[in-house]
């Protein structure tokens, strides 16, 4: 019985399996794209529903630090660690860091003032701007189904290729990589609206040289946008490189994408944001 491109020997099934992983990258990509919420427009917002639309709560927990450390109430030491001044203003972020244990390190200042910022997401999706959990969860589903699609089609053929007693070894690589491919289509979600997206790319236009030296009181907004990178070269430094440090800081967000995962389906950041 004939079966079609399953009879089809290695060589040219694996260039039709090529062929048909270009034509899923570009599925994924339109259909994303095809069923991402147009969103509203709203009026205007401020620096911190900025950091959350750009970047999540890791971002807003970013801005309320940054913020701190400007104005010299919040301190990074040589061993990277974080102390409140004693005379800090008795802010909500304030109160937050002085419940916390001691010594101060940045996943749980991360955390404690990332809580700070749920209300703002929800805001941020009752506006339109960030995708509710339900509309996230179809979309990360759409970017996906290309990919599984097509490696369900390739397991048939590497069932029928055992069967016949033919080598797989490529074959196998290729479903791995689908596999993979279909896995960071899932969870690379930008969880912004349309709306949402087109607020933030603006932000960033308005505001492209931020990129480079925010004075003090720019320095909320300049985080917000483009994340702690800003930071690098002046006396807030410190700051950026207890975010990159890799024992406990975790990467620094250059971008939203970030800053991917930036609320809408109650997620923190993910880089290497998708359509």
């Amino acid at each position: 019985m004939a079966l079609g491109p399953f009879d089809l020997s290695g060589g040219p099934f694996l260039f039709l399996y090529a062929a048909l992983f270009v034509l899923a990258w570009i599925a994924s990509i339109r259909v994303a794209q095809a069923l991402r919420p147009e969103g509203r427009r709203a009026s205007p917002i401020d620096d911190t529903e900025i950091a959350v639309l750009a970047g999540g709560l890791p971002r807003y927990s970013e801005v309320l630090a940054a913020e701190l450390v400007a104005a010299g109430h919040l301190v990074v030491d040589r061993k990277q660690l974080l102390s409140l001044a004693a005379d800090a203003p008795a802010t909500p972020a304030v109160r937050t860091l002085r419940a916390l244990p001691l010594p101060l390190r940045w996943h749980a200042v991360d955390r404690a003032l990332g809580d700070l910022g749920r209300a703002i997401q929800v805001r941020l999706i009752d506006r339109g701007l960030l995708l509710a959990a339900g509309e996230a969860w179809r979309l990360r589903i759409a970017q996906a189904l290309p990919f599984v699609l097509l490696a369900g089609f390739g397991l048939i053929k590497l069932g029928i290729g055992e069967a016949r007693g033919r080598p797989v070894g490529f074959l196998v690589i290729a479903l791995i990589v689908t596999v993979m491919v279909a896995v960071i289509r899932f969870g690379g979600l930008d969880t912004r609206t349309r709306a949402g997206q087109a607020i933030l790319a603006e932000a960033r236009r308005r505001h492209e040289r931020l990129r480079r030296a925010p004075a003090t009181g720019e320095v909320g907004l300049g985080v917000a946008l483009f994340g702690t990178v800003v930071l690098v070269g002046s006396g807030w430094e410190d700051l950026h490189r207890l975010r990159s440090s890799g024992s406990d800081g975790g990467a620094a967000g250059s971008d939203g994408g970030s800053g991917c995962e930036s609320g809408g389906c109650g997620g923190g950041g993910c880089g290497g944001c998708s359509s």
